[in-house]
């Protein structure tokens, strides 16, 4: 990520003018400051950058940075660091792990965002807003919003992109969609599915732990043959149980914990948010 950063930093320097150079290089210090000190308060952040500056005018420096408007701001600052992490993926083939989540916000609505998950962080890439509550979204609002990131992606690394994402988002119309775009997915479902393997009938929770059956159907109107798993682990209280279209249970117990970045992220954002303390 920091590899990424510093191409985003010194790409087109030179057209820059000194007011958007000067915002440019605080940026670089902020988000370097945020990643070496793995918080988002402005004290942890300011500490962790380079520079004589006192931390008091750090923080001052990094609040006012920050209080301009957000659309602005992502549009001016964001988007063009994420096209550069993207771009800094692509050029290794790496896989691009992408985390779908929802959270509530203001009253009565909910925000659907997709994040980048780069070294146990998430960062936004697209998202919307929709009335209702978490947990009852159409697939058709998930697949809007799937494809608006595939089209920031680009279409030459859909075969590296794999989504992660609850129970919720595990409809056959998604999961196809997904298939159809050349994705892959980590989804979770529930103990109580019903799998179909031959001719076998059985539930995940009867299905061993740390045990993986390949080329199952999930409950009986299902066309799609997935991978399934249950993963159990001291420090999990309950069995996660896992569905995949290509990943083996060993990828899908690797990457399906990255899928936590993203609770961090909506955590951050509205309860430590950028604070100076």
């Amino acid at each position: 990520m920091e590899q990424a950063i510093n191409i985003f930093i010194s790409k087109g320097r030179d057209n820059l003018s000194k007011s958007a150079l000067n915002k440019q290089k605080l940026l670089e210090a902020i988000l370097k400051g945020l990643i070496s000190s793995s918080s988002c308060k402005h004290k942890d952040i300011g500490f962790h950058r380079s520079g004589m500056v006192q931390i008091e005018s750090k923080i001052k420096q990094q609040q006012r940075f920050l209080s301009t408007d957000p659309v602005l701001f992502y549009k001016q600052h964001m988007m063009p660091l994420v096209s550069s992490i993207l771009a800094s993926l692509k050029s290794r083939n790496s896989r691009i792990t992408i985390v779908i989540d929802s959270s509530t916000v203001g009253t009565g609505c909910i925000a659907v965002m997709l994040s980048i998950c780069i070294n146990k962080q998430a960062i936004p890439l697209v998202w919307d807003v929709f009335d209702g509550t978490k947990g009852h979204l159409k697939a058709a609002h998930n697949i809007a919003l799937f494809d608006k990131a595939l089209e920031f992606i680009g279409s030459n690394a859909f075969e590296n992109v794999l989504l992660l994402g609850d129970g919720e988002y595990s409809s056959q119309e998604f999961m196809a969609h997904i298939i159809s775009k050349n994705c892959d997915f980590v989804f979770r479902a529930s103990q109580s599915d019903i799998i179909y393997h031959n001719d076998n009938r059985f539930t995940f929770k009867e299905l061993p732990l740390n045990y993986q059956v390949e080329n199952v159907k999930v409950n009986n109107n299902s066309t799609l043959l997935l991978n399934a798993f249950t993963l159990h682990e001291n420090k999990h209280k309950k069995p996660i149980h896992l569905l995949s279209n290509s990943l083996d249970g060993f990828e899908m117990k690797t990457e399906y914990t990255k899928r936590f970045s993203i609770e961090r992220l909506f955590k951050n954002i509205k309860s430590n948010g950028f604070i100076p303390i």
